[in-house]
């Protein structure tokens, strides 16, 4: 993992590099792209959050569903990732509110709570927060494990309440049923793959292979 990080650390001087973006190239998936390179370890979950523009009376907020396409056998990777952005400018005030009264702002980094262990299976969460003068990327892997650690549990009821706000199973079945891929992931170790006839095996894989025709004509020569 180390050399992997330096590596990509040393492409800061390539003005070539790829670019930072929002929602595909940035502290998160640098983050986790170097955890994936330890294959023992549970490879976690880039949530991306988008800023907060408060007013008097509101506060903007989003939900970005996501994945990542993954390709079957030895096929060449196509680096596509599917997302679904909702407006959650309804709930803004009440997740705003969640997040201040919760104190998850106050808790450090699991590296840095006593009894706290990345472990090999489950699931990381990751929080990024930013202000004008503070910022701060932290993760947490599996709370519910944690329950004799106050930290574990104040992380564990903040997961659970602001996914009780944005989430519903059929807003999570919609997303799933709209992926456009064969196979997918979400990061870690798990992929998912639709059932499919052979009919439907030969447009998915003709349409990649079209894909990886199409962007690799658009690459600067």
């Amino acid at each position: 993992m180390k050399s992997y990080a330096e590596k990509k650390y040393a492409e800061n001087e390539n003005p070539n590099r790829a670019k930072y973006t929002p929602l595909g190239n940035n502290c998160g998936t640098f983050a986790r792209d170097v955890i994936a390179q330890d294959e023992s370890v549970d490879n976690p979950t880039v949530g991306w959050p988008t800023p907060p523009n408060k007013s008097g009376t509101s506060v903007d907020a989003n939900l970005i569903r996501w994945t990542e396409e993954i390709t079957p056998g030895n096929e060449p990777a196509t680096g596509r990732v599917f997302k679904q952005l909702h407006s959650l400018d309804s709930l803004g005030l009440k997740i705003d509110s969640l997040i201040n009264h919760s104190k998850i702002k106050e808790i450090p980094d699991q590296s840095e709570i006593e009894g706290w262990r990345q472990g090999l299976d489950g699931t990381t969460y990751m929080i990024e927060y930013r202000t004008d003068s503070v910022y701060y990327f932290k993760w947490y892997w599996t709370p519910g494990a944690y329950q004799h650690i106050k930290e574990g549990v104040m992380v564990k009821q903040f997961i659970d309440s602001i996914m009780a706000i944005v989430e519903t199973p059929q807003d999570q079945q919609q997303f799933t049923a709209s992926i456009p891929f064969q196979c997918w992931t979400n990061g870690g170790i798990s992929t998912a793959c639709k059932v499919l006839t052979r009919t439907q095996l030969k447009k998915y894989r003709r349409e990649r292979t079209e894909y990886r025709r199409a962007a690799h004509m658009q690459k600067p020569q």
